[in-house]
């Protein structure tokens, strides 16, 4: 989950799905994205790996994005993990969809596979995503035997040409109990 804002030559390289049009409009600000990195290709060293995008029509690959964030609100995210996915949600008044709360959910596996999902080895189970790829070195990108451990973190507002301010409260991180 994430936001941004860009601004390229030809103008943004990202979209905001707008249900009013039923269609994705370029727009490069204030854009709220819910993605899944993929794990079937390893894409390009200088953007990374391809992703899938939660709209309000449904799911799409590449940058178009569910919605955008209004200056001086409050929004509630989730990212939750289980034993078969990763599930997210944006609750808040965003600008095209009003008050509204948006709520995404897939599997590890299903196609496409999540980038890098398993946090023990045997989780990946009989496909493997690995390929072979070389920047300077050659090495596999998910090799036999690895193991990805979730982390999680807050990004903190650039200091460049979409400067901003975050706040963040009543943040809450649920481990489940092993017993």
């Amino acid at each position: 989950m994430d936001t941004d804002s860009n601004f390229g030559e030809d103008g943004p390289w990202s979209a905001v799905w707008n249900p009013s049009t039923g269609r994705a409009e370029q727009d490069g600000s204030r854009y709220v994205s819910m993605i899944w990195l993929r794990g079937d290709a390893f894409g390009s060293p200088w953007t990374g790996n391809g992703f899938t995008s939660y709209t309000a029509a449904g799911w799409k690959d590449g940058p178009i994005f569910v919605d955008k964030y209004l200056d001086r609100e409050a929004y509630v995210f989730t990212v939750e993990r289980d034993g078969r996915g990763y599930a997210m949600s944006a609750a808040g008044r965003f600008h095209h969809g009003g008050s509204t709360t948006y709520a995404a959910r897939r599997d590890f596996r299903e196609p496409p596979v999540t980038w890098h999902y398993n946090q023990r080895p045997d989780e990946i189970e009989a496909e493997r995503h690995g390929e072979t790829v070389d920047f300077g070195e050659t090495f596999e990108t998910w090799p036999a035997g690895s193991a990805y451990p979730d982390h999680f973190f807050f990004g903190d507002p650039h200091i460049n040409y979409y400067e901003g301010t975050a706040e963040f409260d009543d943040v809450k991180l649920y481990v489940p109990d092993d017993g």
